[in-house]
């Protein structure tokens, strides 16, 4: 981050820390405590920003992933679940990887579909922050230049 000023840096995806910031406190101040959030696997700390659970945080699961091994199905899974294929394929102890660009893009290009199926499996999130600003078929609930957060639940009212 410190090599371009501040703000989130991730190859060539950069994101002004405001906008992450904004978003998160949106989050915190405005869904319940006890629903998660599905957030792109590749944008770092926006559990602890939001004080929410996250579907899938790249640090915090890779570091289970590789303590654990009876969650590196779980953690694969979810990563896969976000970024498809192109998402870092960890072996048990490995510490260190990034989401790479493709794994982003993988991300972006989820449908409704894609977001119902994660839903059936895992009904506690619902919410999905994301930096597509046009997803059909979901409420969108808040918006910044960067981020747009969606309501996933298919709760009406």
């Amino acid at each position: 981050c410190d090599e371009k000023g501040p703000g989130l840096h991730h190859r060539l995806v950069e994101i002004p820390f405001q906008d992450f910031y904004d978003v998160s406190q949106w989050i915190s101040n405005n869904t319940p405590m006890d629903r998660g959030v599905i957030a792109p696997p590749y944008i770092p700390r926006m559990g602890m920003y939001s004080r929410r659970v996250v579907f899938y945080e790249f640090k915090r699961d890779s570091h289970i992933m590789y303590q654990i091994k009876s969650y590196y199905s779980i953690g694969l899974h979810r990563l896969q679940a976000l970024a498809g294929p192109y998402g870092v394929i960890m072996a048990p102890g490995t510490r260190h990887g990034k989401i790479g660009l493709r794994g982003r893009a993988y991300f972006l290009s989820l449908r409704r579909e894609d977001l119902l199926k994660i839903r059936r499996s895992y009904p506690h999130y619902d919410y999905l922050v994301t930096e597509n600003q046009a997803l059909y078929g979901f409420p969108k609930l808040y918006a910044n230049a960067s981020f747009a957060v969606y309501d996933i639940s298919g709760k009406k009212g």
